[in-house]
């Protein structure tokens, strides 16, 4: 039997909370995003805000996906967790707490590659049914992808037991099997369509409506590129409502305009972009022409498509070695001021500015680092990095805009 728990009451309440904050002309967690001031110079670096997201099920996150006051996450064997986060942005927990996570289980055969919190603007087409806290929309449903090459859409607001390991796992409103004949290394959705790549070389997108079942939800593969790649794709990203981008093991990064036919093939293409497989790539928030982009290469890349002879910036220093053998993520931070990254064998912390591809700090978080997040349109978002069982919180401070 199925039941409402407690993150439903959670949402709600940060619903509420960001309702009154938005009446009362504020933003809610302003303050202990940016050190208290308001983000009026440059960034600087991070400070490790008191506390983290733990789960013991959780080993390792490979993805994690936030909006203000709740953080998912998911990894190694399938497990996906999901906290409340709004004392841990606020930065008032304790030095060494630990919350626990509101829902814990596994929902995947494999690795989880990619968890997303579904987009406002999908609204209820993700199934039928409000979310019963005046308003919200995809607030309460996740989007999982994994090894076992399976993509699944969840209602957080209802749980039920989980057998074996115990916990609470989300209900499962729609579990997508024939998208790709491969386990699927990226999914990205924006506006309802989902963008998905795999291991069978193929990219895909597909469209988000209702079930058949009452309350359910169908994913219906709209559009497939098989030519785009002659390997295995690591990773696709939407810039926008119509272009995408990918890469993967054949060190090609292309992009895509989606309203042409398929057979069209890419709009924009870099051969051999990295020495090695490209596993990450990241659209700057506002600058629709910058990419960021990661291999097995020491340096991290800064793309210009308008002058794409010669990467912009070749990002050097927080890798250990002439090659990485992990996956790793950097990210965007400052609304795209800058990139942060951690790397494999290193407990730093690296960011770089994006004007000059200039170090401008290496800070130590004592622990190595994993997947990284910020979602990085606002200065303020807080930076999450993924820890063995736990996720931990990082903000930006600021300093004086350095002189022309």
């Amino acid at each position: 039997m199925l039941r409402r728990r407690s993150v439903r009451r959670y949402v709600c309440e940060v619903l509420a909370a960001d309702g009154a904050a938005a009446a009362a002309g504020s933003t809610a967690g302003e303050g202990a995003a940016d050190g208290g001031g308001g983000p009026d110079g440059r960034v600087t670096g991070f400070r490790q805000l008191p506390g983290c997201l733990s789960d013991p099920a959780l080993a390792r996150a490979y993805s994690i996906t936030w909006r203000p006051g709740l953080v998912a996450a998911g990894g190694k064997d399938g497990v996906v967790s999901v906290w409340g986060s709004r004392e841990a942005e606020a930065g008032t927990l304790a030095a060494n707490a630990a919350v626990p996570p509101l829902l814990s289980g596994k929902l995947h055969k494999g690795w989880i590659a990619e968890v997303q919190f579904l987009s406002a603007a999908c609204g209820n087409a993700s199934g039928s049914g409000g979310d019963g806290c005046g308003g919200g929309g995809g607030l309460l449903r996740l989007l999982t992808a994994g090894n076992d090459g399976t993509v699944g859409l969840w209602d957080l607001g209802r749980a039920a037991e989980a057998g074996g390991r115990g916990g609470l796992v989300p209900q499962c409103l729609a579990r997508a099997t024939d998208l790709h004949s491969g386990g699927i290394f990226s999914l990205h959705e924006r506006g309802g369509r989902l963008l998905t790549a795999a291991k069978d070389a193929s990219v895909a997108i597909s469209s988000l409506g209702e079930g058949s079942r009452a309350g359910g939800a169908a994913l219906t593969v709209l559009h497939r590129y098989e030519d785009l790649h002659s390997g295995v794709v690591k990773c696709a990203r939407w810039r926008d409502d119509h272009c995408f981008a990918s890469c993967g093991n054949d060190r090609r990064l292309v992009v895509v305009d989606s309203r042409q036919p398929t057979s069209t093939g890419p709009c924009f293409a870099i051969e051999g972009a990295h020495g090695s497989a490209i596993n990450c790539l990241r659209w700057h928030p506002s600058e629709q022409h910058l990419l960021l982009s990661s291999s097995h290469d020491p340096a991290a890349l800064v793309q210009d498509l308008r002058s794409p002879g010669q990467p912009l910036h070749r990002l050097l220093g927080h890798a250990q070695g002439a090659r990485v053998g992990s996956i790793y993520q950097p990210a965007w931070v400052a609304g795209g001021a800058a990139v942060a990254t951690g790397c494999e064998r290193s407990t730093l912390l690296s960011l770089y500015c994006t004007r000059t591809g200039a170090a401008i700090s290496r800070g130590d978080a004592g622990f190595s680092l994993g997947a990284a997040l910020c979602r990085g349109a606002a200065p303020g978002d807080p930076l999450l990095v993924s820890a063995p069982r736990s996720v931990l919180l990082f903000a930006p401070t600021w300093g004086a805009e350095a002189p022309a």
